[in-house]
């Protein structure tokens, strides 16, 4: 870098910045000033000798101080730069050595998880689950199915496995056709992650809440085996065997008629049954038998 020379020691400058005067500054405080970049390449000068504005990469003893700072600045830059390089390589070898210790716990985590579900044991058929059969259930007697000329649709709720069949007077002539299939229906299945005491809060079933799904179901179920009744000659009724699990949900689980409920039945049965709930409640899943019979007159 070359040196003030002998007239420069006369020399005083003013910069101009953010619309403010600064100085009087010699040559060499000028070239202090660039190296500190508190005035850089389009920062103005006054020179007080000639009485002109100069931009600083205009004075030609300036552009070398000037030169020398971008330099550096450059260099300093770069060095940063390989720096941060130098750290991401040391941040990604360090991940990829302790990539093998993070999977290896995984795997045991999760092997820890699957042995704690093998060796748990299997929670009981639905069959073992207590079931519940209500017979002090209040019943509406429904309205005489006229076209027909049957008696009134009775139901009630019975406490033996199988429920009696009504003596059904079947229609003369009919051409005994069974054209049904059986409406055998999956239970539903059981989520054993569910925590009926937390969710319902202790609540439990309540005879309230069964009065509740005999209003909501019954209209829908007389409907159905009328329907029947107009499909198939003799047929006599049956049970719809309701599934009140304890997230709230009502599900039809089975369906028992003479002669076999037809698939129409089933499909009718499940449409008018769907969307039904309760509030959860406590404890085991309830089953619930509604027997529809259809009395010839």
């Amino acid at each position: 870098m070359s040196k003030i020379r002998p007239d420069d020691a006369l020399e005083r400058w003013m910069y101009r910045k953010d619309g403010m005067d600064y100085g009087p500054f010699t040559s060499k405080e000028i070239q202090g000033l660039i190296e500190k970049h508190e005035i850089w390449a389009d920062t103005e000068l006054y020179a007080q000798r000639k009485r002109q504005w100069f931009k600083v990469d205009t004075v030609p003893r300036f552009v070398e101080y000037l030169t020398e700072a971008m330099r550096k600045e450059a260099e300093a830059r770069r060095l940063a730069e390989m720096a941060e390089d130098n750290a991401t390589v040391e941040r990604q070898s360090k991940r990829s050595h302790q990539l093998p210790f993070i999977i290896g716990g995984i795997l045991a985590v999760a092997g820890g998880i699957a042995a704690f579900f093998l060796i748990k044991p299997p929670p009981p058929v639905l069959a073992s689950y207590p079931s519940h059969y209500y017979r002090d259930i209040s019943f509406e007697t429904l309205l005489p199915v006229l076209e027909l000329k049957a008696e009134a649709i009775q139901i009630q709720a019975e406490e033996e496995e199988e429920a009696p069949k009504a003596v059904t007077k079947k229609r003369r002539g009919g051409t005994g056709r069974n054209n049904q299939v059986a409406a055998k229906l999956e239970a539903p299945e059981l989520d054993l992650s569910y925590d009926a005491a937390a969710a319902s809060g202790g609540r439990t079933l309540t005879h309230e809440d069964l009065g509740r799904i005999q209003q909501a179901v019954t209209p829908g179920l007389v409907h159905c085996f009328r329907s029947e009744v107009n499909r198939t000659p003799g047929f006599e009724g049956g049970v719809v065997r309701i599934h009140v699990i304890n997230k709230g949900t009502v599900v039809v689980s089975g369906v028992q008629t003479t002669p076999s409920a037809s698939s129409d039945l089933v499909s009718c049965i499940k449409s008018r049954t769907s969307g039904i709930k309760v509030p959860p409640f406590a404890g085991a899943s309830q089953i619930m038998k509604i027997p529809i019979f259809i009395q010839g007159s």
